[in-house]
């Protein structure tokens, strides 16, 4: 599995910052009442745009 991340995304800091977006104000909304699950907020780290390539990168 650790193969396929490493293939699927840039796991360099710069790379991961740039990707969600994390120098953007973005993490009042999350301050109060977490982030995970929620559908109602735009933070990148919980969409799931990338499934379907790891998907096929595990060839399943």
């Amino acid at each position: 599995m650790a193969a396929i991340c490493a293939n699927v995304f840039d796991l360099a800091p710069r790379a991961i910052i740039d990707k969600l977006q994390l120098r953007t104000p973005q993490f009042r909304p999350v301050a109060a009442y977490g982030h995970f699950g929620r559908t109602d907020l735009p933070v990148l780290w919980e969409q799931t745009d990338m499934a379907d390539r790891l998907r096929q990168e595990a060839g399943v």
